[in-house]
C-alpha cells in the first residue's frame, strides 16, 4: 500500500509541476502575441476572455484530475459541504502560484451531508468560483475570501461569495460581461460553455432545478457572488441535516 501511494504522489507531483507550468505558458505565450491587436478593442477583447476561459477550465480540469490519483475506499462518496467547500479552496489555490489567502465566513449551515451523484459538478462549480477569485483579486499580501451559506425555509441553500476586485478594475465593463454571461445561457441552455456560463449551466441543470439562481455582480469595489440551489434532491438524510448540522 505504502508503494502504491508513492506511486500517486509521483503521479499528482508530474500534473502539478510539469503539466501544468507547460499548459499555462503557452497560455501566457499567447496573451502576450496578441497584444498587438489590442487597438482592435472589440476583437482583442474576445481573445483575452477566451483565454481567460480557457485559464479558468484548464485550472479546474487539472485540479480534478490531480485529485483522481488520491486512494479511497470507494470511487464515489457522499460529502459534507463545509468540508468540500475547503478542499476544493485549497486544491484550487495550487494552481495560481505565489498567493496567500484566507477563507472567512460561516460554513455552519454546510455541515450537510450531499449525496455522491452531485460530488463532480459541485467540484467544477467550487473550482470555477474559486479559480476567479484567486486570478482575479486585488493583490495585497494576503488575499480575504468570503463565503457565508445559509438554508432559506429549509431546503434552499444560499451561497454568497465576495473578494476585492483588482485597484484597475471597470465595474461596468465587469458588469456588462456578466450580463452577457446570463444572456448566454438562455442561448445554450444545457450545452457548451466555459467558465461562469458553464458555473450557471451546474447550477440549474447539474443541480436539477431550473429555478436555482446564479447571480454575480461588480460594486464597491468588490465582487459579489450569490447562488440559490435546492437542496431538496441533493442532501443525503434529510432529517439529520437540513437546520441541526451533522
Amino acid at each position: 500500500m505504502g508503494n502504491n501511494r508513492k506511486k500517486l504522489e509521483i503521479i499528482r507531483d508530474k500534473i502539478k509541476n510539469d503539466l501544468k507550468p507547460k499548459f499555462f505558458e503557452h497560455l501566457q505565450h499567447l496573451e502576450s502575441n496578441i497584444e498587438s491587436l489590442s487597438e482592435q478593442n472589440h476583437l482583442h477583447r474576445d481573445l483575452c476572455e477566451a483565454i481567460k476561459n480557457a485559464r479558468e477550465e484548464l485550472t479546474a480540469k487539472l485540479v480534478k484530475v490531480e485529485n483522481w490519483f488520491y486512494r479511497q475506499e470507494t470511487k464515489f462518496e457522499d460529502f459534507v459541504l463545509s468540508d468540500y467547500i475547503k478542499m476544493v479552496l485549497e486544491s484550487t489555490a495550487k494552481y495560481v502560484p505565489d498567493i496567500d489567502w484566507e477563507l472567512q465566513g460561516d460554513l455552519t449551515s454546510a455541515q450537510i451531508l450531499i449525496r455522491s451523484e452531485f460530488s463532480a459538478s459541485m467540484f467544477d462549480l467550487l473550482s470555477i468560483i474559486f479559480s476567479n477569485m484567486l486570478e482575479y483579486s486585488r493583490k495585497e499580501p494576503l488575499h480575504q475570501f468570503i463565503l457565508h451559506t445559509a438554508v432559506i425555509d429549509n431546503d434552499i441553500m444560499h451561497f454568497h461569495f465576495e473578494n476585492e476586485l483588482p485597484e484597475n478594475a471597470n465595474e461596468d465593463e465587469l458588469n456588462q460581461l456578466f450580463e452577457e454571461k446570463e444572456q448566454a445561457i438562455n442561448l445554450l441552455q444545457k450545452e457548451g460553455g466555459s467558465g461562469l456560463v458553464k458555473a450557471m449551466n451546474i447550477i440549474k441543470y447539474d443541480f436539477n432545478n431550473i429555478q436555482n439562481s446564479f447571480k454575480i455582480e461588480a460594486t464597491a469595489g468588490k465582487c459579489f457572488i450569490d447562488i440559490l440551489f435546492n437542496l431538496k434532491n441533493m442532501i443525503k438524510y434529510a432529517e439529520d441535516t437540513i437546520g441541526g448540522g451533522l
